[in-house]
């Protein structure tokens, strides 16, 4: 179940207060008791919004907060439904994934920055693992479900427009170049 946070945030003060207390950074909601982090959402909401971060207006870096909340908290739910459903992936699915990605250059050279260090490829492999969790729960959804070919016919029969593709065409234009004097026009 989702609990979302508090309303408002509280101040820094007790932010501070909050997080010697617990020694826990300020959470932004929780879901079946796993919480979702602020840092998360932040980390998230400037990677999504890239170099425009700088000039959203506050109601637009809000409502791409929003999204970045209900994605995460879609993914969380998405990740405890593929636990009860589908095993693990093993140690090894997640180093394959890992070094396809990290030598996903035409160098062939880690393209994780060094200074991230030991914890962040920590982080990669925990994302990774949960991905590939996801994916195999989807996997396993998508080839459970058959539709009869009769059903096929019939909705492409019921509305044969949708499946058409709309004229195209192709637009060239030439181009001539102008005479630079006047009178060069006049006389041709």
């Amino acid at each position: 179940a989702f609990r979302p946070a508090a309303a408002e945030a509280p101040s820094a003060a007790a932010q501070a207060a909050d997080r010697e207390r617990t020694g826990r950074p300020e959470i932004t909601a929780e879901v079946d008791g796993r919480p979702i982090f602020r840092k998360q959402v932040d980390f998230l909401t400037a990677a999504r919004a890239g170099e425009e971060l700088a000039v959203l207006d506050r109601e637009d870096i809000q409502a791409l907060r929003k999204q970045v909340v209900d994605d995460l908290i879609d993914r969380s739910l998405l990740l405890e439904a593929a636990r009860g459903a589908v095993p693990a992936p093993t140690a090894e699915d997640v180093q394959q994934v890992l070094t396809a990605a990290l030598n996903d250059s035409k160098d062939g050279q880690n393209r994780l920055p060094k200074e991230f260090g030991q914890a962040a490829e920590n982080d990669l492999r925990n994302a990774l693992r949960d991905d590939l969790w996801i994916r195999r729960y989807f996997s396993q959804i998508d080839s459970s479900i058959t539709i009869p070919e009769a059903e096929v016919k019939l909705a492409y029969q019921q509305d044969q427009s949708q499946f058409k593709e709309p004229e195209q065409f192709h637009i060239r234009q030439i181009l001539l170049p102008l005479p630079e004097k006047p009178e060069e026009q006049d006389e041709a």
